[in-house]
């Protein structure tokens, strides 16, 4: 079984990432792990100008997931 470094729930800090409780974020370009839709999707944290917020891409499968607020989350 994989140990991760950190796990926990997605929330805003104070420059606009995804971070956890113990301090960790993400900023574009990095791995991450969320729990959607009942299972664990692995992708990469990118940064949408549009909607100017982080979201989770996973280009291979097509899976794009905005609004990451609260949503469990593990590297």
């Amino acid at each position: 079984m994989k140990k991760y470094e950190h796990t926990g729930i997605l929330k805003h800090n104070q420059e606009g990432r995804y971070s956890l409780q113990d301090g960790y974020y993400w900023t574009s370009g990095e791995p991450i792990e969320i729990f959607y839709d009942e299972e664990w999707l692995y992708g990469i944290i990118e940064y949408s100008h549009e909607y100017k917020d982080y979201y989770f891409c996973n280009d291979d499968e097509g899976i794009y997931v905005y609004g990451l607020e609260n949503l469990k989350a593990r590297i």
